[in-house]
């Protein structure tokens, strides 16, 4: 993964730290680290995240498999559209729908507001949360946005396990609640709305 600097505002899970932060968690979803894979195509992480989701709450890792639902989602959003300008929170949350999952968008205007957010969906088994944030905002040397499924919070360091899906040899991560809100406050070009959690109730 990148080399750690003072611009890299994240823990990756392997190290020292991260492993450490994992073993003291509450609450986790264990489903959604054991079922963690990187994404297929490109700009593909809201595809691969909504996969993940889908896959740990359903147990079908077959149905829901990344290169399988495409096809079910591409009048939502064409593959072409998807490989030029990625997806949207909206567009998740549309997918998700699409595929069976109560879906919303939230955009949270504090860091307050998404820790409430993130703990109460975390300790709900029938809820899974995906969240959309600016990479360049974390340290990472991208101006895309990023979704990646949220998977545990450690209280002591008031951070999120983020189980980052991009292809490039990244490890998921914690992000403190701090950083992770002012990664969501740049406005996605697409839509022109801030970033946030997309939340998703089965």
């Amino acid at each position: 993964h990148f080399q750690s600097s003072d611009r890299l505002l994240v823990t990756f899970l392997d190290s020292d730290e991260g492993r450490r932060r994992l073993l003291e968690v509450s609450p986790i979803r264990p489903a959604t680290v054991e079922g963690f894979c990187k994404k297929l195509r490109c700009a593909s992480c809201g595809m691969a995240s909504i996969s993940l989701v889908m896959r740990a709450q359903t147990g079908d890792q077959v149905t829901y498999a990344e290169d399988f639902i495409y096809d079910r989602l591409s009048d939502i959003k064409p593959l072409a559209d998807l490989d030029q300008r990625g997806m949207t929170a909206d567009d998740v949350a549309a997918c998700l729908l699409r595929l069976g999952a109560a879906s919303s968008v939230r955009r949270p205007g504090s860091a307050d507001e998404l820790r409430d957010l993130a703990l109460t969906r975390l300790a709900q088994e029938s809820s899974s949360i995906i969240a959309n944030f600016h990479l360049k905002s974390l340290g990472f040397p991208s101006e895309w946005g990023h979704l990646s499924p949220v998977a545990a919070y450690h209280r002591d360091s008031d951070s999120l396990l983020i189980m980052d899906n991009d292809p490039k040899p990244n490890d998921p991560f914690w992000v403190t609640m701090q950083d992770l809100y002012e990664s969501m406050r740049p406005a996605d070009p697409e839509s022109g709305l801030p970033r946030g959690l997309i939340l998703a109730e089965f």
